[in-house]
Parts: structure tokens; sequence; C-alpha cells
């Protein structure tokens, strides 16, 4: 038997390696900077990793790239609409497993309307709540078959 140290200093036997989990990847594509920043910095968080994009033409090329469980998409851009997009990451067969959630302000009869059109799994309408964008992030990753970080226990406040 193969000893080894274990991490509190003693001898055990030797284990396998541990394989992390991948984190989920997420593409967020918004031509507002200040939406996808605030977006990085909130998902990334929660444990997702973040690809970025600002326009539709940027956003299928990192698509193609990166393979993202979930793609986070405005629909009002210049150039390449989100609904275009969405239609192109649908008929590309390399992205088929790639959730897209649309993320707009065209109002929710719009989006209601529009996004099985287009196979969108989800949307949300500015002004959106985080907690609702995390909500349906995980519901998607997790009807497509992956698995979402969990957002580790807040701590209970300290008595005094």
């Amino acid at each position: 038997m193969l000893l080894t140290v274990t991490e509190q200093g003693r001898y055990g036997p030797r284990m396998p390696p541990v394989k992390k989990a991948k984190a989920a990847t997420l593409l967020i594509v918004d031509d507002d900077a200040e939406i996808v920043g605030i977006l990085r910095s909130t998902l990334s968080r929660v444990g997702y990793q973040i690809v970025e994009a600002l326009n539709g033409a940027d956003a299928l090329a990192r698509a193609r790239e990166a393979k993202p469980d979930v793609v986070v998409l405005d629909v009002m851009m210049p150039g390449k609409s989100g609904w275009e997009v969405a239609k192109d990451i649908r008929d590309d067969a390399t992205l088929k497993s790639t959730g897209i959630i649309m993320l707009t302000a065209i109002g929710p009869k719009m989006n209601e309307l529009t996004s099985p059109l287009y196979g969108v799994d989800d949307y949300l309408d500015k002004p959106f709540d985080f907690h609702e964008l995390e909500a349906r992030i995980a519901k998607v990753i997790t009807k497509r078959g992956g698995t979402p970080p969990t957002r580790p226990a807040k701590k209970p406040a300290k008595k005094k």
C-alpha cells in the first residue's frame, strides 16, 4: 500500500486525484459594456466562467470558440441582432447543446411571442433581478444536462 501525507499532515493511503467539475461557461452578449461588466462581476462570483461579446458578429465567433453552456443575449444590437445570433447558434451543429436566454428591453409580450421562433430557452426583461437571472441560467443548464454551480451557504450572522 502506498502512503502519502494528507492535507492535515498525517500519513494515509494514497487516493486517486479528485477531478474538479468544469465550471459552466456563460457567453454574455450586450452592446452595453456596463451591463456586460456587471453581469461578469456578479455571475463569476457564483462560479461561472465568463466569455464576453459586445456585438452579434463577435458573439457567434466567441460561441464557436468557447462552446458555452448558456448564452445570455441582448436583442437590440448594432449589426447582427440577438435574434439572428440565436438562429445562427441553433443552426450550428457544434452548438446544439448551448442554451440561450434573451435578456432584453423589448418587452415581455414581444419576448414571449418571438423567443420560441428562434429556439430560445428562456427570456428575461430589463430591468431584471439578478437572482431571477441566476435561477433561469441554472434551470437552462440543468435542462440541457449540465450542472450549474451552487452558491456557498451564507454564514449566519454573529450574535452579539
